[in-house]
């Protein structure tokens, strides 16, 4: 049988959430005739998400497998998932989504409807997993990979890693001009990020299309231990660690590779020096005062970038965006 779409969840320690993902997945309409296949890359779980996953699978109508990945961290669990994915399309579920009925279909339609395209992604709502969203969640429900108001159909840079969807085509292009991701994202308690997003900004470097479209629909469920201010605040430290990255990725498609992008390295290097000082003396003004961190801190963790190491990353990522523009692929969107 020729499977189509390799739909990849990634678990670490998921036995608490794997099940009804897995189930929401087995219900999708169409799934055997849409010729899909099931991947969980089990990433050095210590708790039977193994073997429960592989209980709830041993009906299902689809092919499906359990890979392993010893390597810590999301990325290198994608990366096993597409190394053992036989589909045209990959789909990436992460293990407490759950997909709309109709998320794969919907994909499957998008794809073949329109060539150029070399990633989709959809609307993300988030649900608590018991108790009530906090009221600071409808300003920050991006950093969770949720909408609170649905966005516009279009084209787009980058999209959540949630729900996103490849084209392998695209992916087996972006190999042969000899990517090497820049960023990481979560690895075991690290809150490290940006691999999504830095994926679909090279694919569009490539020249494909990423489109958002909020037909595709998922739930994000979210346990009340990810739903505090702590939380919100290592998020938010590990998107202003990826920042500089994410962008010399954007400024090098805004201006097709201007020579000014070498000047920006130092002043990111510098940018990222006074952070360090700025967020230091906020610290030292917080605890003075006895109070805990507040959202001003986080906004401005999340604003002033630490922890880089520029600019020697920098310049490998822009010497990358040079590397994938002179690819040349069969197909330019």
């Amino acid at each position: 049988m020729s499977i189509n779409t390799s739909i990849i969840v990634c678990c670490y320690n998921s036995a608490a959430r794997i099940e009804k993902t897995l189930n929401h997945l087995l219900a999708q309409e169409n799934i055997d005739y849409l010729q899909c296949e099931i991947i969980v890359v089990d990433n050095n779980s210590t708790d039977n998400t193994r073997e429960l996953s592989a209980t709830i699978l041993k009906n299902a109508k689809c092919v499906w497998q359990i890979a392993t990945e010893k390597k810590q961290g999301l990325t290198a669990a994608r990366e096993a998932g597409i190394a053992a994915a036989k589909g045209q399309l990959i789909l990436f579920c992460d293990d407490d989504n759950i997909l709309a009925p109709d998320y794969v279909a919907r994909v499957v339609k998008l794809f073949e409807g329109d060539p150029s395209l070399g990633a989709v992604g959809g609307c993300g709502q988030g649900v608590p997993v018991n108790g009530e969203l906090p009221y600071w969640f409808t300003q920050y429900a991006r950093s969770f990979a949720c909408y609170v108001e649905r966005p516009a159909r279009g084209y787009v840079d980058a999209l959540f890693g949630a729900g996103l969807a490849l084209r392998c085509k695209a992916l087996a292009q972006l190999q042969a001009a000899g990517f090497e991701s820049m960023l990481e994202d979560r690895k075991g308690s690290e809150l490290s990020s940006g691999g999504d997003t830095e994926l679909c900004l090279c694919l569009r470097i490539l020249g494909w299309r990423v489109l958002l479209d909020p037909a595709l629909r998922f739930q994000h469920m979210i346990p009340s231990g990810r739903l505090t201010t702590q939380y919100l605040m290592r998020l938010a430290d590990g998107f202003g660690r990826s920042e500089p990255i994410i962008f010399i990725y954007k400024r090098y498609l805004e201006t097709g590779g201007g020579k000014y992008l070498k000047g920006m390295v130092w002043l990111w290097a510098i940018r990222t020096l006074l952070a360090v000082i700025i967020k230091k003396m906020m610290q030292l003004c917080v605890k003075s005062l006895g109070h805990s961190y507040n959202y001003t801190v986080v906004r401005a963790r999340w604003q002033y970038l630490t922890g880089m190491d520029c600019p020697l990353q920098l310049k490998l990522t822009l010497r990358q965006c040079r590397r994938l523009a002179q690819f040349n692929y069969p197909s330019k969107a």
